[in-house]
Parts: structure tokens; sequence; C-alpha cells
């Protein structure tokens, strides 16, 4: 229509005849160089259909925000390289907007629009999960911590003011962003998720708020994006989820995840989308699972994956893999599941996910010691009749060995340097954290105020979020954690200073544990069960900056402390920092936050560090243990996520980089 529109002027001036001879040129044109039509990707006699072709999607969930940018590519083309024609993404608010009214695209690590067209360059179409909500064992699951800046509000319902802050995050930054790269528009993205297992927390045929906010995203979506794009819910993959998350009709494409029978998914769904307009899917389909501190790494068999993944082939339907590559909670992005208050189970720094396409980019084995990526890459090979294209090789690794720590500091002797603000007082108790502003939606939290009087007695913390340790005039008195709360002895003299470190050690993710998930001491703080009246001061450590700690000679063990270790690095290669003989913390390479570490409850006991963090020449890693250091530690050639042993099943090529 566009083109016959743009002829009709030059019909007026060259006549009929002259303009069929240019219309045909133009068509004959169009034709040898590939565009005959605009690209279309929709649904019709229950398929997918891609320019007029059924097509089905063989995707695999990478998630950009856990993959360093410089290995984007890497791993694009390693799940492509499994079969794979699509590939399947989250996008998180708070990756985006930490602050609000900041919205971040441009930055390397969150340049969402840089990660689509490089799926595109390679050929693979893209699934977004839009949000607003994603989960995703994601640190609030995805929500940005100023949404309880005035404390808590009612989330993933049609309330003020939350809506409002849902348009301007979806109306006004990432629908128009996103909307450039719309398959229609001769991008790669092909379906924009709405919401995300909202069956899990609301329910839509009961509450009007939960329907009309379903139906404000569809409208939201629909508005600034158009009418060119599958949008869809997914949810699990029975009619109750369904019922209580989707939206019947055409507005949307339901489908289910999991879909641990396949046909009875594929029938919930039909019950939910109009006919002709029902292509089944598998929106998750799992090849591993999560895994918090404290647990088991999970294991899953490759056969069973394998299996599983032709099961849902051979029944006609597409399929996403949760996950193709899990990748890593960098910084302080891991989240937790649980119900809320002492319910609480934090998610470890890997997310490795026991995924084919494991967290440092080798081979993922499953349970049984088989290859769970050659396994997935010959039941998609079966099915498609094309043999894959060959992998490149891992990249290069190395166990850069034992490096000595020289220099130490004291937590409570920097906190000035560690603080970018001045400390805030309350008349009376401590309070959460989040209305403090940035520099305390994540990491610490330090409470203190000086005892008025002598006390002795059991100290207790009401509420505290999520992990204390108590001090008096700088000693260590005791821990108390969310999960198993415990009272702590305390002795003071008349004028001591009392200090409480609350660490902050992710935010629930998924269901209504979310709902009052705030940080910092929610509770009175009570000794000898007299509250402890204050005034307190609250000092935020967001732990962003640790240019100014004053570092000591010779090395204190003592913690909660930071440890500095430098080495030289002639050629950079992925390593990974071994946790063995520490307790527990967080560790920076050359100022990149690599995460959280828990030796003594695991399973994870190495941090990934991918080889962009380095450089030639000295490198700097800087170690907060909060109970106790050590004076040297360890960069090991493989990760240590506590799986059974494979090394014997494992290509020769990869032991070549690994050791």
């Amino acid at each position: 229509s566009n083109l016959c529109a743009n002829m009709a002027p030059l019909a007026g001036r060259v006549g009929v005849t002259a303009m069929a001879a240019v219309l045909f040129a133009t068509v004959a044109t169009a034709v040898l160089t590939g565009h005959t039509a605009s690209p279309s990707f929709k649904v019709a006699n229950d398929q997918f259909q891609k320019d007029g072709k059924e097509f089905r999607i063989l995707a695999g969930c990478i998630h950009y925000s856990r993959v360093p940018p410089e290995l984007w590519e890497d791993r694009l083309v390693r799940l492509k390289s499994m079969g794979l024609n699509a590939i399947q993404t989250y996008v998180p608010w708070n990756w985006h907007e930490q602050v609000k009214g900041s919205v971040d695209f441009s930055s390397p690590s969150r340049n969402l629009p840089a990660f689509l067209s490089l799926a595109q360059k390679h050929g693979l179409l893209v699934v977004l999960r839009a949000g607003p909500y994603m989960c995703g064992e994601w640190e609030f699951g995805g929500f940005p911590a100023w949404l309880f800046s005035n404390g808590s509000i009612p989330l993933r319902t049609y309330s003020q003011p939350y809506i409002s802050h849902v348009d301007d995050w979806w109306g006004k930054s990432l629908l128009p962003t996103v909307k450039p790269h719309l398959y229609a528009n001769g991008g790669a993205v092909v379906m924009v998720q709405v919401e995300n297992e909202y069956g899990s927390y609301g329910d839509v045929s009961k509450h009007p708020t939960d329907k009309q906010y379903m139906q404000h995203l569809v409208q939201l979506a629909r508005t600034q994006l158009g009418s060119d794009v599958i949008l869809f819910t997914t949810d699990g993959g029975n009619t109750g989820y369904m019922t209580r998350g989707s939206l019947p009709g055409a507005d949307v494409l339901t489908v289910g995840d999991g879909c641990g029978n396949p046909e009875s998914c594929w029938s919930a769904q039909q019950q939910f989308n109009p006919p002709g307009l029902s292509a089944p899917m598998c929106s998750e389909c799992y090849t591993g699972w999560l895994t918090h501190w404290g647990e088991r790494g999970a294991n899953t068999s490759s056969a069973s994956v394998a299996s599983h993944t032709a099961r849902v082939l051979n029944a006609n339907g597409s399929i996403s893999l949760y996950m193709g590559h899990g990748g890593t909670n960098f910084g302080f992005f891991s989240g937790a599941n649980g119900n809320g208050g002492s319910s609480y189970a934090p998610h470890e720094t890997s997310y490795d996910y026991d995924s084919p396409v494991a967290e440092a980019g080798e081979h993922g084995y499953g349970s049984d010691h088989a290859d769970k990526y050659v396994a997935l890459q010959q039941v998609f090979s079966d099915f498609t009749g094309v043999q894959p294209e060959p992998e490149r090789p891992l990249m290069p690794r190395k166990a850069f060995g034992t490096i000595k720590v020289t220099a130490s500091a004291a937590l409570l002797d920097n906190i000035p340097a560690l603080s970018p603000r001045a400390a805030a007082s309350a008349t009376t108790a401590p309070e959460f954290v989040e209305q403090y502003g940035p520099d305390c939606y994540y990491g610490f939290v330090l409470y203190e105020t000086t005892l008025a009087l002598a006390l002795s007695g059991s100290l207790a913390i009401d509420k505290v979020r999520d992990r204390a340790q108590v001090f008096v005039d700088g000693n260590y008195m005791g821990t108390s954690y969310r999960v198993s709360p415990t009272s702590i002895d305390v002795t003071a003299k008349a004028g001591a200073k009392l200090q409480i470190l609350v660490e902050n050690m992710g935010r629930i993710n998924f269901s209504h544990g979310m709902d009052d998930e705030l940080k910092g001491i929610l509770g009175a703080v009570t000794l000898a069960g007299k509250a402890v009246a204050g005034p307190w001061s609250t000092h935020c450590l967001p732990m962003t900056n640790l240019t100014g700690l004053k570092w000591q000679t010779p090395v204190s063990t003592a913690g909660p402390a930071f440890f500095r270790a430098e080495f030289d690095v002639d050629t950079v290669a992925d390593t990974f920092f071994s946790t063995t003989g520490w307790v527990k913390g967080i560790a920076w390479i050359n100022g990149f936050n690599l995460g959280r570490y828990w030796e003594t409850k695991g399973p994870q006991h190495t941090l990934y560090i991918p080889s962009p963090r380095l450089k030639r020449g000295t490198n700097e890693l800087i170690i907060l243990d909060v109970h106790n250091g050590t004076t040297e530690a360890q960069l090991v050639g493989q990760p240590d996520l506590r799986k059974p042993s494979s090394e014997q099943r494992l290509p020769k090529w990869w032991w070549t980089f690994g050791k």
C-alpha cells in the first residue's frame, strides 16, 4: 500500500503505461533484493507464522543483565550453535532505573538496544519479557527499591502510585526504546510479554483492580508498540494459573510454562485463545533449577531435559529453554524466595542454573554426567534436520594461583569513607532504609547510638532485614539473622557506643512475600527487655566506592574488614576466586562487584571473574569479609558449585583452557 501511494503522483505526470513500467522495475528490484513484503510474525492456524510460513520458536533464555556486555556475543553464538533460532530475555526495571527518573539504556551493561541488535546480527529472534515485573530470581523481581521510598505500597495491581510509576517506565522509557526493534519494523523482537506469571500473584477473575491492571498494560503496550507484535502472558501450564493470570480472548496470546504434560498445557491454552489463534508454546522449559544459599547445587539429568524438550517439539509446540545460559548475579542483584518475615531464602550469586551453557560459557553437565549442551543440540538437530554450526572455542581460562593479602581495612574504622552521605538521625528507633535514598537501597547500613546508662542483658532486634551484627565499642557481640532471629548477650557501660551492622541480602522476588520487603531494622531494638531509645544515627553503606579506605599493614584478619591483594596478568583470561578459608562477604576485582559469597553455607565456593574485568599489568582484588579474613587468596581455573564431578566426560578442548 505504501508503494502504491508513493507511485500515485508519478502516474499523473507520466501516464499509466509509463507508471506500470516503473512499477514493474521497482517490484522486480524488490524481489531480487528479498524485500517483497513487510516482515510479519503472527499466529494463524494455531501456529506461529514468520513472513507467511509456519515457524517454530526454538529459544533459550539469556539475561543480558547477568552477562558482561563484552561476552554477550560469545553467549549468543553458543546458543545458536546449539540449534536455537531465538532467545528470550527479561528486562529488569531496576537495572535501568535504579534512581527514579534516571533511566539508562546507553551504558555498556544496560544497552538493551545493542543487545537486541546483536541478537539480530546473528539471526536470532527475540522474545522480550518486558515486565514490569519479572521474577527471575532477581533482586525484588526487577522492581526498583525506590518504589518503597515512602514505605511499602500495593504492587502489581491497578493502584496509585504504582500504576503511575509503571506508566512512566513502560510508556515513556522502555516501550519507545523497544519499538524500533520490533520484527515488523525491521528488528528481531517478535513477542512482548505482559507482566509475568501473574496467576501466581493476582487474580483477574476475582479482583477488578487486578483485571484492570492487566488490561491497562495491554492497552499501554498497544498504544506504544502498535498492532504488529504479539503480546503474550505466561502462567503455570494449567487453567487454574491461567484463569487468575491471563485475559481470555485475542488481546494477548496465553501460553504456559513448565509444561510437564505438553498436551495438557496446549489444551489449557486453547481455553483462553480464540480458535486458530492458540500457538502451542512452552515459555519456560526448565533445563535446571535455582539454588539458594545452604542448598545442594541444582543438578538435573541431561537425558531427562533432552527427553522433555523432544516431547514438547513432537507435540507440535514451540519452546524456550529456561535457562539456555544462566550467567551471574553480579553486585547486589540476586533476589530471594519466601513469604516474608522469617520465611526467607536468598539466592546464591551464581545463576549457573545447571543450564546447557554454564555460568562461564562452558557446557553444562547433568546429574547423569552427560553433556547437556550436546544432548539438546542433538534434539534440535534431529527436529530441524539441520546440522549445528561449529561451536567457537571456550574463552581462555587460567588459575592465577595463590596471591598474598597485603593490607586490611577495618569496616567500622572506615564509615566516613564508605558512606556517601551524612548520617541520618532518627529520634527513637532505627527505621527502614529505602527512605534515605539510593545510597541505602543496596549493600549495608550501620545503625549506632550512645548508651546513656550501663546496661547488661539480652539484646533483641525485631524484624531485622536481613542479617545483623552487633558491636559495643567496636567489639563483636553476636549475629541475628531474619530466618532464625536470636538474642545476643550484651554488657555495656554508660557512654558505650552500640552499633548494629545490617546486611541487605536481596529482596524477595516472588509471591506476596514481596509486598512488605523493606530493608534495615523494621521493629524495636530492646536490651534487657527495654527499648534502646537512641537517638540513632543511620549510615548508608552502598559499597560502590572503596577508594577512600584507610589500608593498614601488617594485615589483621579480624572482621568485619576489607582485604586487598594484587596480582600481575600478562594475558587476560577467565578465572575464579575460591572462597575456601573465608566466611561471608563480597569481593571486587578492579572495582567491579563480583557478588556475595557465603563459604560456610555454600554450595557455591567460587566467584566467577570474567576476563573482561581483568587487565594486563597489576590487578586488584578486594574482599570484604564480615567475620574473619585470611592472609592469602586463591584464583583457580574452574568453578566450584558443588556438583557431581564429571571431569572424565568433558571434552579435551574444555580442559585445555581450564587447567
